[in-house]
Parts: C-alpha cells; structure tokens; sequence
C-alpha cells in the first residue's frame, strides 16, 4: 500500500471516529440532561394565533358561531373569544375542553367516546369536561397547551376547528426544518417530514426516547454517509 492511500486510510478513520464521539455525546447530553432539557411555553401572541386559525376555519365552513379557548399546557387560561350568535355557556364549555385536553394529554373526543361505552364513573371528576372539541397543542414533540372549541354547527365541527388553531402553531416543524436549507432542498425536506412523522408517533406512544434514539441513528448515519461518499456526490 503507498503512502498516500494509507494516509487517506487514516484520515477517514480519524474522521469516523470523531463523528462517532460527537454521536454518542449528543445522545448522552439527550439522555442523562433530561432534568435540565429546554421546555417550550405557549405566548399570548400564540394563543392568538390560534384563536385566529380557528376562527379562519368557522367562516371558511360557515359556522353559526364559535368560542374558542386556548390555555397554556398547565390548564391556564390565555385567551377566549366567542364569535356572534353564540350562546352564552360556549365560552365556559370551551374553557372546559382546552383544560381537559392539555390536563390528561388527549384530545377531549377520547373521553366522550369511553364514557359513552359505559365508563360512566369518569363523570365525577372535578374540571373535567369530557365533549369533543378540545385538541392539545404540540411544538416540537411538547404538549404547550390546548385548544377547546363550543357552539359550532356540531361537536365534530368543534372539533375540527379545534385543530385548526392547534395546526397553527404545529407549524414550528417548517421552521426548523428551514435551519437545514444550506443542505438543499433535499435537506428541507427531510427534516420536514421528519419533524411531521415525530409530532404524529409522539401523539400516539406519548415516548421521547424513540425519538432520541432516532435522531442519534439518522445523524450518525448522515455524518458517516457524508464522509464516505462526499467524494462521489455531486455538490459535496
């Protein structure tokens, strides 16, 4: 072997090896600084953002009237606003919802659906309000609070401009995946759908460490793709 291909040899097993190492730091730092990991929190500009999606959606689908509750993931309220025509308890209902939603992690429809297949006892708790039309708000894999919608045409309206202000703000997933335009559009839109997928599987299993051990699995294999076929892509 000559010298340079062994130097070449050398070099892309010390750059392995770094990438490796960084790897496994990250994931360390994801796995053992849990206690201290960053947390997302729900502003009033957010909340009104998502009134403002949902109200957007009861005219798009002509709605008698709507009011529209957002609370922070600790069941606080943030903001309310009651479209014209509706009743007067629609406020409070929808208050209700938002807070059952983020409170037990579930949009409220499961609840009404358990309850209306005999698990009557649910009933009693207290601040609960088990009716469709309360959706959770999740940023980035956090639930940061809910949406709770009364007074539209039905409660499967409620619902579905419910998740509309919810969507509002699911659009922090676009944001970030614009952090990695520099790779190209490929890049954009990888991270994209992977931001998409993550929400949707974090909706379902309410785990975070899948997503650890994933995001650790597609860096580590984007960082040895790179180095090993850099020179045979085009653009690199």
């Amino acid at each position: 072997m000559d010298t340079d291909a062994a130097r070449q040899i050398t070099t892309l097993q010390s750059r392995l090896f770094s990438v490796a190492l960084g790897a496994a730091l990250l994931l360390a730092s994801q796995l053992y600084g849990a206690d201290t990991a960053e947390k997302q929190s729900l502003t009033l500009d957010g909340a009104k953002m998502a009134i403002a999606a949902a109200v957007s959606e009861a005219r798009g689908k002509n709605a008698p009237g709507a009011a529209i509750a957002v609370v922070d993931e600790g069941g606080n309220l943030i903001a309310v606003e009651r479209l014209d025509n509706t009743f007067a308890a629609g406020a409070q209902i929808s208050i209700g919802k938002a807070r059952t939603a983020v409170m037990f992690k579930r949009p409220t429809k499961f609840f009404e659906e358990v309850i209306n297949k005999g698990r009557t006892a649910m009933t009693t708790l207290n601040d609960f309000t088990p009716l469709q039309g309360g959706i959770p708000i999740v940023v980035d894999g956090q639930i940061i609070g809910a949406v709770g919608v009364s007074g539209a045409a039905s409660a499967q309206q409620d619902e579905e401009l419910a998740i509309a202000g919810a969507n509002a703000l699911a659009g922090s997933a676009a944001l970030r995946a614009s952090y990695h335009l520099y790779q190209g559009w490929g890049g954009f839109l990888g991270n994209l759908a992977m931001g998409v997928l993550f929400a949707a599987l974090f909706l379902r299993w309410r785990r975070t460490w899948p997503f650890v051990i994933a995001h650790f699995l597609l860096d580590l294999g984007a960082g040895l793709g790179y180095i090993a076929f850099r020179d045979r892509l085009p653009g690199f």
